[in-house]
């Protein structure tokens, strides 16, 4: 809020004095230590927390430096080459590689299976006539069904079915144009010979037939030879006899099919009927759905004697148009096979269904690119220079990381000085690098036993031979010194596991029966039901939890009965529970009483805890101050809640400072009336005086 104006003092009414400069000189002199005491909270604040941010990306920093070892397979420092990256190229994969020389021979490639559709003018337009169709196809086993809409039955439209189907098929399928108008779908799996695509229900084509009825006279002559033109490509001819009539004429063309490209030739009692068939294109090179018309000149007889040549005619009976479909099951249509890739690793053969291999040379991946008549060799030798050159990098950051958090903490000018947590933090991961391993070996136990040590200035060094010595001589305990000989150890990865059972009961007790649960040998637990007591699964389960017995924990959930070991670790064998029931008969006897059983959803044997190593110990240490709950994030909310406060005192200061400022514009006001009102009573005085008579001015 502004200050109310004096308008008095702007008219030179009043005091004359400048109470606006007054007012805030006044109003400072009342202010000004609040506000920077506000000032300085909030510079000092605003410093912590780029100080925190500097703090948060040193850790990550070293983090990243010692996920770089924190991992058994991080550890697969090798050098990998092939001889000819044209035929196999090779590249470190999962796991230590074994360093050696290995020989590969190449005979086959996997690949995949690769169908076509027949050509078509459109890959819109729809193939069937307006009707629907299902085009269906099987891959291991598993048939496919694509539904096609009526009026829908298109390339396009398949190409589209069959895609939607990919993540479980493993096949896809695209349009190809090949030409001017001219369009085939291409339907590809995935390689190896399990993978192949057998095609059930397919659009299939129907093909051009023309059928005639042959006329003959009494006989032809012995050796006349009969021929009739199908087109212009392929002509028929058999040779009759004297006894031949128009049926033994047609019994001797359809005998000719088996030896007829493109054409199916059947006889039904003289009508022979010719069927272009899916070789009818190879053979022609012409369209087989292309209906043909025969006319009797097409037929044509040599006589032996031409003077008395024998008559035959033909009569078409009918000439039909066929209907060209997908024909994706037509040994013409399928462009490539699936098969495994086939090959000799050190003499030993193997088939792959892919071309990238990742389990034949440990820690290797092998990429197939060629065929070859003779082996390639695979060489696999350590790198010991990139095993230095990464400790040699956590070293590093483990500098920076110390150097950087004396600056942040210095009590001088640091932006966290004598912060007790960045002090904790700093101490604890200095204390923890340099303590022995939690997989500490025989001769490699602390980074010391790797040529790292301190100079006077606090500084890391490491000593080259020191170090050469120990990734050249004791690699692996370097190894498990960091990563503790494991991959993707968890926070509970550090704890002894106990023995343990899952039972799940089927049923309740009746009446006064009890039922015995046998864990060991002379260890049991037994429950004595009385009626309604314990009939249900549930009830008995929770009658069992409340039984105890030396070497075990009993718990219950639901149905479920839980039977947990005292002792842990890997030398704790698996129980193996038994139950039975009995009854109390009227006269004391005992008989088989009701038929509780249990499922055992697990049995497990105990398991020794697994060590992180040095890297992984530190990286968890590290989530304790990075994670969610880490006291880095309780920092910035401490931070941020600081940052928040001091805004809210400078919004109540400058409501204080609103308040006096008004406070002291009016006062002045006031003044300026007063002083306003006195100077014109002074001068109403002076001209009076001024008025008396015998007034002498001088």
């Amino acid at each position: 809020m502004a200050m109310e104006v004096d308008f008095l003092n702007a008219f030179q009414v009043g005091s004359k004095m400048d109470t606006k400069k007054l007012t805030t000189a006044l109003v400072d002199a009342e202010i000004a230590p609040k506000q920077s005491r506000l000032d300085n909270r909030k510079t000092k604040t605003e410093a912590e927390i780029s100080g925190l941010g500097t703090l948060k990306s040193t850790i990550q920093t070293l983090q990243s430096a010692f996920q770089a070892v924190d991992d058994n397979r991080d550890f697969n420092f090798s050098s990998i080459t092939s001889v000819d990256n044209s035929i196999i190229r090779a590249e470190s994969g999962s796991g230590i590689a074994t360093a050696g020389i290995h020989g590969i021979t190449v005979s086959a490639l996997a690949q995949h299976d690769i169908l076509a559709t027949n050509t078509f003018s459109s890959s819109s337009a729809d193939q069937h006539a307006g009707a629907a169709a299902d085009f269906e196809f099987t891959v291991n086993g598993t048939q496919h069904t694509v539904a096609l809409a009526a009026g829908a039955v298109s390339l396009d439209k398949l190409a589209e079915g069959i895609n939607a189907k990919t993540a479980d098929s493993g096949v896809t399928a695209r349009v190809v144009s090949t030409g001017t108008d001219q369009y085939r779908l291409l339907l590809e799996g995935t390689s190896g010979s399990t993978n192949d695509i057998t095609i059930d229900t397919d659009l299939s084509s129907t093909y051009a037939s023309t059928a005639v009825t042959l006329t003959a006279d009494s006989g032809i002559a012995d050796g006349e030879t009969v021929a009739i033109a199908l087109d212009a490509n392929t002509t028929i001819t058999v040779t009759g006899s004297s006894t031949s009539n128009a049926s033994d004429l047609a019994a001797l063309f359809t005998a000719k099919s088996a030896t007829t490209t493109g054409w199916d030739i059947t006889n039904d009692a003289g009508v022979v009927t010719f069927t272009k068939n899916s070789d009818y294109v190879t053979a022609n090179s012409v369209d087989a759905q292309t209906a043909v018309s025969m006319a009797n000149s097409a037929i044509t007889i040599t006589p032996v004697n031409p003077a008395s040549a024998s008559a035959v005619t033909m009569n078409a009976s009918h000439s039909e148009a066929g209907n060209l479909g997908f024909d994706l099951n037509l040994s013409s249509n399928q462009l490539r096979v699936a098969q495994d890739a086939s090959l000799t690793v050190n003499g030993l053969a193997v088939t792959r269904s892919r071309n990238e291999i990742t389990d034949l040379i440990p820690g290797v991946t092998l990429h197939l690119n060629a065929t070859s008549s003779s082996a390639v060799n695979i060489n696999v030798s350590r790198d010991l220079g990139l095993a230095k050159d990464t400790i040699k990098t956590v070293v590093s950051a483990v500098n920076l990381f110390e150097t950087t958090l004396k600056g942040l903490s210095n009590s001088v000018d640091g932006d966290l000085a004598n912060d007790s947590t960045v002090i904790q933090i700093k101490n604890k991961i200095k204390q923890l690098f340099y303590s022995e391993s939690s997989k500490a070996g025989t001769h490699i136990k602390t980074m010391t036993d790797m040529g790292v040590t301190y100079d006077k200035s606090g500084n890391l060094l490491v000593d080259d031979t020191q170090l050469d010595t120990a990734v050249g001589s004791y690699f692996d305990e370097v190894k498990d010194f960091f990563s503790g000989g494991t991959d993707d150890h968890s926070d509970y990865d550090s704890t002894d596991k106990s023995a343990a059972s899952y039972l799940t009961l089927s049923g309740g007790l009746n009446a006064a029966d009890t039922a015995t649960i046998t864990l060991a040998s002379g260890v049991t637990l037994a429950v004595a039901g009385s009626a309604g007591t314990y009939d249900t699964a549930a009830k008995l389960a929770a009658a069992f939890a409340t039984q105890t017995a030396t070497g075990y924990t009993i718990s219950a959930t639901g149905d479920e009965v839980i039977i947990e070991s005292t002792a842990t670790g890997a030398s704790v064998t698996a129980l193996t529970p038994t139950i039975a029931t009995e009854t109390t008969g009227s006269s004391g006897s005992s008989a088989t009483g009701t038929a509780v059983t249990f499922t055992a959803t697990e049995n497990l044997a105990g398991s020794d805890a697994l060590t992180r190593g040095l890297a992984g110990d530190i990286l968890t240490l590290m989530e304790t101050y990075l994670g969610y709950n880490g006291s880095l994030n309780s920092m910035q909310d401490q931070f941020d809640a600081a940052i928040k406060e001091v805004d809210d005192e400078q919004v109540k200061l400058e409501e204080r400072k609103t308040s006096i400022e008004n406070r002291y514009s009016k006062q002045f006001q006031a003044m300026n009336r007063i002083m306003a009102e006195m100077n014109a009573l002074k001068e109403y005085l002076d001209a009076q005086l001024e008025a008396l008579p015998n007034n002498n001015k001088d």
